[in-house]
């Protein structure tokens, strides 16, 4: 009875987790550039039982330990493109991120697409809400010359500037976007930011990726689908609950026993 309490209460741990997930997806369900993240569960260590038979071999005489956290998954699916008509709103379409520096000189990357323009130096630089510089293809900051209305954006990301006559002159600058071997290796620093690790691989140019400027990336939560794995993940809750109900009744009958 006592292994079945332990059992138990892995199942209720984990589930929980499991709904603390799906609570930060439904959260997120409005976030720009937010990808959904689910929890994938392994069953945990397995014990010999006793054998029934004094010299039979034994067959399959295990008993499990109930179930553990494994893994969080985020699911990198594209997003929905919302149109904002904002010269600095830029949506990703294919795998790739923008890398950015924030003021310590650390290199993140991300699917966010909202930026503005910080004048420093004379200069103006395409930062984030949190002053992080988007970065060029050769890690530099970004400048924008004149206004941004006249900032235009093409699909591989190179940058040119409208003039008077309507005639476009390139910028010499294309932004930064990039794509790793296993993005579910990255590791998730908040605001939608993440850095790389030993899981991930080194960042390499992402030639698949197309950037749409005066769009954002919606998020790809499914509302719909995250009410029904909550309900699933309360429900197996609840049974795991039960079970450590039903084995602290158990033992509190056979605690009351006399011989």
């Amino acid at each position: 009875m006592l292994q079945t309490i332990y059992t138990g209460m892995h199942g209720m741990v984990s589930q929980q987790l499991n709904i603390d997930a799906i609570a930060n997806n439904v959260a997120n369900v409005n976030t720009t550039g937010y990808k959904t993240t689910r929890v994938d569960f392994r069953d945990a260590l397995y014990q010999t039982m006793i054998s029934p038979t004094e010299n039979g071999p034994e067959i399959n005489l295990r008993r499990g330990a109930g179930v553990l956290v494994y893994q969080n998954i985020r699911d990198y699916r594209q997003g929905a493109r919302l149109e904002t008509e904002r010269a600095l709103d830029f949506a990703l379409e294919g795998p790739g991120f923008f890398r950015v520096e924030d003021l310590n000189g650390e290199i993140l990357y991300t699917r966010g697409g909202s930026y503005y323009l910080s004048v420093e130096g004379g200069g103006d630089y395409l930062v984030d809400a949190q002053g992080r510089y988007l970065l060029d293809t050769n890690g530099a900051r970004i400048r924008v010359q004149g206004v941004a209305a006249n900032m235009q954006l093409s699909q591989d990301g190179a940058l040119t500037y409208a003039m008077q006559d309507g005639t476009l002159v390139n910028a010499g600058v294309r932004l930064g976007l990039f794509a790793f071997d296993n993005r579910n290796g990255l590791t998730a620093r908040g605001d939608g930011y993440f850095s790389p690790s030993e899981n991930s691989g080194q960042p390499r140019p992402s030639a698949g990726t197309e950037v749409w400027q005066g769009c954002l990336e919606a998020s790809n939560v499914d509302y719909s689908y995250e009410v029904t794995r909550l309900i699933r993940a309360q429900r197996a809750y609840q049974l795991a609950s039960r079970c450590v109900t039903t084995a602290d009744q158990m033992a509190g009958i056979v605690n009351t026993i006399r011989t």
